[in-house]
């Protein structure tokens, strides 16, 4: 019970990425959610005074229904999918979605709708274009210099709450998943999307997904993998263990004048150095994925810091697109300092390192 609160727990500080709490907040009581006690326990305590919809669990759904509900949004550890589809066979005039494998499936915008599930189509299967890094390396920041260069945006599709969601919903389709980001959000021909390996690991820990299989996906679908890494791995587990208590999986998924929400942190050297060796993992993933042979370009974070115009020139030709003429440049340093919710924190660790180990870990 202890492990599955605090899967709960770091599931809905996470969702921040979609705004779901929020969502919750503005339906009124002619709409249902049907979740796992845990889940409706942590809601409800966020604003309770506010909350209008009706909250209530799988085992109870059925008699849950009256006349004045019009949407349901079925979100749950055990049998999502099938109490879905018999939602909608006993209540064809309501619109019943399934919160895993469509309200999740957000895009840039993070715009969750309440609109009737139908399972994804099977069509052509897109050229995936992958941006493929260890987790919390700023792949974000790539990501935004080759918007911002005339280049398609690689985007977390498969977002950070997932890993914890995994480890909740023990049936979780990644393939169902999948599908359903590729009838959104692809283009027809390709799809552009950002993995982290932190992400990869926990599908392939609570999933049928195997390593050698997402390979051969990798080569089958003609997958185009652009990998990216850090050579300061230590700043990386201390930004990751900042970022980890927030809402935000990087400072460059928010506009620069909005503050990280997030829950009590103070530094914590044994976590730090528990996700150093994590990230010691995570590189042999990218390792071993680099080294199978699928079509790749391989960046490293600090040197397409120092010279994005060469990084996107690689990154363009290596996609077969044409960048921007005139080219923008990022300042990589110039936003943490205006973060205002991860600069005292980061700070106080920063002096903490130097006071203790002589480290000089500062990333502002």
């Amino acid at each position: 019970m202890r492990k599955e609160k605090a899967l709960y727990d770091q599931f809905v500080n996470h969702m921040g990425c979609w705004g779901w709490i929020h969502l919750f907040y503005k339906y009124d009581n002619s709409c249902l959610v049907i979740a796992d006690q845990p889940f409706i326990n942590l809601v409800r305590a966020a604003r309770p005074a506010s909350l209008a919809c009706n909250f209530v669990t799988p085992q109870l759904s059925m008699a849950a229904v009256h006349k004045g509900i019009k949407k349901i949004l079925v979100f749950c550890a055990e049998g999502e999918v099938s109490l879905v589809s018999a939602l909608q066979q006993k209540y064809p005039n309501i619109i019943v979605t399934s919160g895993t494998y469509s309200f999740t499936c957000t895009g840039p915008k993070r715009l969750s709708r309440l609109k009737n599930y139908t399972p994804p189509q099977k069509k052509p299967n897109p050229v995936p274009v992958i941006l493929l890094t260890t987790p919390y390396c700023d792949g974000e920041f790539v990501a935004k210099a080759m918007a911002n260069n005339g280049l398609p945006m690689p985007f977390e599709y498969f977002a950070r709450p997932l890993i914890s969601w995994m480890a909740i919903q023990k049936d979780f389709q990644i393939v169902r998943y999948y599908r359903r980001i590729v009838e959104q959000y692809s283009n027809g021909e390709e799809l552009y999307l950002m993995l982290q390996t932190d992400f990869l690991r926990a599908v392939f820990e609570n999933t049928g997904l195997s390593v050698a299989r997402f390979i051969q996906f990798l080569e089958k679908s003609g997958a185009k993998v652009v990998f990216l890494n850090r050579k300061n791995r230590f700043m990386q587990a201390v930004t990751g263990q900042i970022l980890h208590a927030t809402g935000e999986r990087s400072i460059w998924s928010k506009p620069p004048n909005k503050a990280l929400k997030r829950s009590a942190f103070s530094p914590n050297f044994a976590d730090t150095f528990a996700r150093y060796n994590d990230l010691e993992e995570d590189q042999k993933l990218l390792d071993r994925l680099s080294n199978s042979g699928v079509d790749s370009l391989h960046l490293v974070l600090e040197d397409f810091i120092d010279n994005q115009e060469r990084g996107l020139q690689d990154v363009a030709d290596f996609i077969g697109r044409r960048r921007a003429d005139e080219h923008v440049e990022l300042d990589y340093g110039s936003l943490y300092p205006a973060k205002k919710g991860i600069r005292p924190v980061a700070t106080g660790f920063s002096r903490e390192l130097i006071d203790r180990f002589g480290l000089n870990a500062s990333i502002l």
